[in-house]
């Protein structure tokens, strides 16, 4: 067995203070997901599933027991779960630990990251590790790392982005807000995209419907849905418009790093948004972009599409234990016809019988069934070890 930390830094999304005499806030985020890390690991998504299942209590520590609180426990994970791909938690800090509180709320530890103990794993093309059984032992804090979609996003119940100098601004969210019919998206693909740290999410909205506003008021349509993904209604009234993902620069409309970044995150369901499929087709098409040009490293997937490969990534090693079983199941009714036809036989000769009856206990009776039995066993497990083990 290998210890491990899973240095891929993933995101605290949420922040607030805590009604508990033994906390003094709590936050939310993704522990891990099943992408490489930075020492070229990645979990099954099936060990993040297993392990979200046992985390409820276990410790948050600062770098893994190497940072400015030593090996004691922050604080305690509350609550986990596996969803999108993503391993999730919701964690308290100790009032102990006020200070760490503080760097948790102005953005120096923003990132999380996993540590425990490996039992088996694979090793895939490009010296990939794949992690294959781990026990989970403790969530880590720490600083900003080199996943792009390392932020905190949420804190204090309100929604907060880090600036260019990394400090929180606060913004209002609800112009993410979920939409189950009667909506309409038209993004501008084309439009040049601006890299920017900090998002404000109604600020860009507003901008936008000014420069698309109209002499008697009602918003042109055919301009402002250039820089939003979704527009209900007939497009007139400022209330129609929702998911900005560009504003306005110098007169010009731009797609916007930041803003499609956010959108991403809400589109993935934080604070249970809900997005149609066109939303998400669109962000994908954006996400494409950005990775063309260099602001997403060349291997992101959004979270929805890395959780579509998680299920269809275990759809096929069952269906690869099925077929493999079922050949065992075939092999196995063929040695029990046979067993059972040697113990019907009837010998001509007392040599004959001699050689019926010598291996009696190993071919009679319950016997060869018994054996046979525990050579399907055996045989099932070495299939099941060599589809989830490193082999």
């Amino acid at each position: 067995m290998t210890e491990f930390s899973n240095t891929l830094v993933v995101k605290i999304e949420k922040a607030e203070p805590a009604e508990s005499e033994e906390l003094i806030g709590i936050f939310e985020g993704i522990a891990s997901t099943p992408d490489v890390d930075l020492d070229n690991d990645r979990f099954a998504p099936e060990v993040l599933q297993r392990n979200a299942e046992q985390l409820v209590g276990k410790p948050v520590l600062v770098l893994h027991g190497k940072g400015e609180a030593g090996p004691t426990p922050v604080g305690r994970i509350l609550e986990a779960r596996f969803e999108n791909g993503m391993l999730r938690i919701k964690a308290g800090i100790y009032k102990a630990f006020a200070n760490i509180w503080e760097k948790i709320k102005s953005g120096v530890y923003k990132a999380l990251s996993i540590g425990g103990i490996a039992k088996a794993f694979r090793r895939l093309a490009g010296g990939i590790r794949e992690i294959l059984d781990a026990e989970i032992h403790e969530v880590s804090l720490a600083p900003r790392g080199k996943n792009p979609n390392a932020q905190i996003l949420f804190a204090f119940g309100k929604a907060f982005m880090p600036g260019d100098d990394g400090e929180l601004s606060e913004f209002d969210d609800s112009i993410y807000k979920s939409v189950e019919a009667g909506y309409f998206v038209k993004v501008d693909f084309s439009l040049p995209i601006v890299e920017r740290g900090s998002w404000d999410g109604n600020a860009a909205a507003k901008r936008i419907l000014d420069w698309a506003e109209r002499d008697d008021g009602t918003i042109d349509k055919e301009k402002a849905s250039k820089l939003f993904l979704v527009v209900e209604g007939d497009g007139k009234n400022r209330t129609d418009y929702s998911w900005p993902v560009g504003d306005i620069v110098d007169g010009k409309p731009v797609l916007v790093t930041s803003g499609i970044r956010a959108a991403i995150v809400y589109a993935a369901g934080a604070r249970g948004v809900k997005a149609p499929p066109e939303v998400k087709r669109a962000l994908e098409k954006l996400a494409e972009r950005m990775k063309e040009e260099g602001y997403l490293p060349e291997d992101y997937e959004v979270p929805w599409k890395r959780e579509e490969k998680a299920i269809a990534e275990i759809m096929e090693r069952l269906d690869k234990i099925e077929k493999s079983l079922g050949e065992i199941m075939r092999v196995l009714a063929e040695r029990v016809e046979k067993a059972d036809a040697k113990v019907g036989e009837k010998p001509e000769e007392p040599a004959a019988r001699e050689r019926v009856e010598a291996p009696k206990a190993q071919v009679s009776g319950v016997e060869p069934r018994k054996e046979v039995e525990e050579w399907a066993r055996e045989e099932a497990r070495r299939v099941i070890m060599k589809l989830f083990s490193n082999y």
